[in-house]
């Protein structure tokens, strides 16, 4: 019986992951942000025991308070799996956005 914690969970990589590695008895503590019914309809029509949080990772309070909430449910992870990110956008190093940078720093690093 393992325990995940996957991040950035709604993207169709994390979604096909957890269809891969899930097993009887695994739980899962997933987190993605916006859209997530496609995601939840997934756990709920193959039978993935989970519990869901909808997430800025961008915003270092929904951050943290994040990681209060997950902390309280007493868990212990046998495994992580980040796949949060951004959307990506092409642009121009000359038009270099700063703002973006430092919060996309926040969801992939802090």
């Amino acid at each position: 019986m393992s325990t995940y914690l996957v991040t950035g969970a709604g993207s169709d990589l994390a979604r096909a992951v957890i269809r891969r590695v899930a097993r009887e008895g695994d739980r899962f503590i997933l987190q993605s942000y916006m859209d997530s019914a496609p995601l939840l309809e997934e756990m709920k029509s193959l039978g993935i025991d989970h519990e869901y949080f909808d997430v800025d990772l961008s915003d270092p309070e929904a951050t943290d308070a994040f990681v209060a909430s997950v902390r309280s449910l007493g868990l212990t992870f046998t495994h992580y799996v980040h796949f949060p990110a951004l959307r990506v956008i092409n642009t121009k190093f000359r038009n270099f956005d700063e703002e973006r940078f430092l919060r996309d720093l926040n969801v992939q690093v802090m």
